[in-house]
This record gives C-alpha cells, sequence and structure tokens, in this order.
C-alpha cells in the first residue's frame, strides 16, 4: 500500500475508508503523506479512537462542523484480534502516522465494545497507555469513556513529578463520561491535575455531560 499511494494524488477527495490488517511492522507515514496532499483532509484536527471487539478504529475529521455540512473525515480500521497487542500496535501506528499531519487539538478515546477485560480497573496501568499518549503533545481537549477512563486516568495521576508537564503538555480539558466524584477514577485524575496546577499548566475537569466537577 505504501508504494501505491506515494504514486497518487487526489486533490478533491472528500473522505476515505482504509482497513490495515495486523502486521509485525506497521509503516504508513506514505499514507499520511498522501492525506496532506487531499487539500480537504489536510487541515483535520480532531482524532477519535475507537476499540471495536477484533478492531480499533482511528477516525480523523474537523473539529468544526458547519450545520448542514458533512465533516471531511478520514478512517482507519486496525485488525487487531489480540487484547494485549492493541494498545502497542496502535501507538505503533499513530508513531508513523501523526507526525506528517496537522497536530491534533482534540482527542477521544471510545471502546465500542463490552468484553470482559475492558471493564477490569487496575491497579498497575499499562504503560503503554503513557506510549500512546505522549504521541499527543498538542492535545488540549482529551475525552475518556466511562471503561477507557479506569485504565488511562492512573497513568496520569501516577507520573512523577518531572514528567507531568512532558505527557499530553498543551492539554487544558478533560471529560470523562460517567465520573464518580467520589471514585478510583476521580481520585487518580485529581492528582494528576493538582500536579499539574503545581507545574503551572492547570488542567480542569468535566463531565461527558460538561457539568464542572
Amino acid at each position: 500500500m505504501e508504494d501505491l499511494v506515494s504514486q497518487i494524488d487526489a486533490p478533491l477527495l472528500e473522505g476515505i475508508e482504509i482497513t490495515l490488517f495486523h502486521q509485525e511492522v506497521l509503516e504508513v507515514s506514505q499514507l499520511a503523506k498522501f492525506i496532506c496532499r487531499v487539500d480537504s483532509l489536510s487541515l483535520i484536527d480532531r482524532a477519535e479512537i475507537s476499540f471495536h471487539d477484533d478492531s480499533i478504529s482511528v477516525k480523523l475529521s474537523q473539529e468544526l462542523q458547519l450545520p448542514g455540512i458533512d465533516p471531511k473525515t478520514l478512517k482507519i480500521n486496525l485488525d487487531c484480534y489480540e487484547m494485549n497487542l492493541r494498545l502497542s500496535y496502535l501507538a505503533q501506528f499513530c508513531a508513523s502516522f501523526l507526525p506528517t499531519l496537522s497536530p491534533f487539538e482534540c482527542l477521544h478515546i471510545l471502546v465500542q465494545c463490552r468484553c470482559i477485560p475492558w471493564r477490569r480497573v487496575v491497579d498497575n496501568p499499562d504503560p503503554q497507555w503513557l506510549e500512546l499518549l505522549r504521541l499527543f503533545n498538542a492535545v488540549k481537549d482529551l475525552r475518556l469513556d466511562e471503561i477507557v477512563a479506569p485504565h488511562a486516568a492512573p497513568v496520569l495521576g501516577r507520573l512523577p513529578a518531572e514528567q507531568v508537564s512532558e505527557v499530553l503538555p498543551a492539554l487544558e480539558i478533560v471529560f470523562i463520561s460517567g465520573l464518580n466524584p467520589f471514585g478510583p477514577v476521580k481520585e487518580a485524575i485529581s492528582e494528576f491535575t493538582d500536579a499539574r496546577q503545581l507545574s503551572g499548566r492547570p488542567v480542569s475537569i468535566y463531565t461527558w455531560e460538561q457539568t464542572m466537577l
């Protein structure tokens, strides 16, 4: 695919959906350069990552959407059946694909499946979450659903003081769906926001319904 897209120009393309099958080494830098050559897709600034039963989808679009006008979108599906490999595979894709594109200011992470492994609240956060989040240096708006938050929030909450401004350095707002004000997710994310406040880069926390806590 990389050889093919390196020879294609489609400046009037308004949307595209691509499925990539699992492979040991994922190289998609030419695909990213192809997207940059498409005028209507070159300004995408919103990323939505969705985990499904046997795949991951990455949907890229423009945050500003006008009424009655379909947003220009790019959707990439990553086939990956092994749950324990998904984060590392996603991070590998993002590391190869994202640097070429314009910075993303909005990042939404969702789970579209309801399988048991995603519902386990772990005490030892998977370091692969940190590997993934480090790639989104320009993100200002982070949104986590109620299944993702128990995995991602502890990663942020346990960051050493010297690293708290290095991960998601531009972050300003975090939205969490179904956030319990007295639960472990709120405790973890509060540790992160307290550390960011001390670092001079404050972050506000909202519920998914945009009610300030």
